[in-house]
């Protein structure tokens, strides 16, 4: 009766999830790239399936899955056509990983540090997402055009991986001042670790 009962439960939530209806949809985001997902054929705010964000040169930039609008299983992570994370959004965790950088900026206790970490800073993004959010900001765009001095974007995160602030920096200046990114926010990173121990981070753009 128990294997009937428990055989009977599988077959019923297998022609559930059967019955799903989903539909494709691509959403153009910006000039830097495209997105191309399924979503509910009842309801097209909810992703379903699988998902792919691409760079205009074609190149895949992610790719995952979603269930009923959250992302599920392994999502991986590209950088110029190479594998840099892979992050499982179920047990929130690192699969498996590529050094982008050896070293880090982290800080512990009221000095920020480098240090060459067993697990780096890594976005659980494309490089490509930062990018565009970076270069929206009106501010930010003419600084790619100067010549006078190097600029560099700070993107402060804590221990959990979380965004903390981003600021300007312009080093033969010694100057840094706070600036508003849009949508920066809601990109969540790896932390860099030592064993087992996580730090607050500075992630650094070189502008010029």
């Amino acid at each position: 009766m128990k294997i009937f009962t428990f055989s009977l439960i599988l077959i019923l939530s297998f022609n559930v999830f059967a019955q799903v209806k989903i539909k494709k949809r691509v959403v153009n985001t910006n000039l830097a790239y495209s997105e191309k997902f399924y979503v509910l054929d009842t309801n097209k705010n909810i992703r379903h399936g699988e998902y792919f964000k691409i760079s205009n040169d074609n190149s895949i930039l992610e790719n995952g899955y979603y269930e009923f609008g959250k992302k599920v299983k392994n999502w991986r992570f590209f950088s110029e056509n190479t594998l840099f994370l892979t992050y499982n959004f179920e047990a929130k965790k690192v699969v498996n990983y590529k050094n982008v950088e050896d070293s880090v900026i982290v800080k512990v206790g009221d000095k920020y540090l480098k240090i060459f970490p067993d697990i780096p800073l890594l976005p659980i993004a494309s490089f490509v997402e930062i990018y565009s959010l970076i270069m929206n900001n009106s501010k930010i765009l003419p600084l790619l055009y100067s010549r006078e001095y190097m600029h560099n974007i700070l993107i402060f995160i804590d221990k959990e991986g979380h965004f903390i602030e981003a600021k300007l920096n312009i080093p033969e200046q010694n100057k840094t001042s706070n600036i508003k990114i849009d949508g920066i926010e809601s990109i969540n990173w790896v932390p860099p670790m030592i064993g087992s121990q996580a730090f607050d981070s500075v992630f650094v753009l070189k502008l010029k």
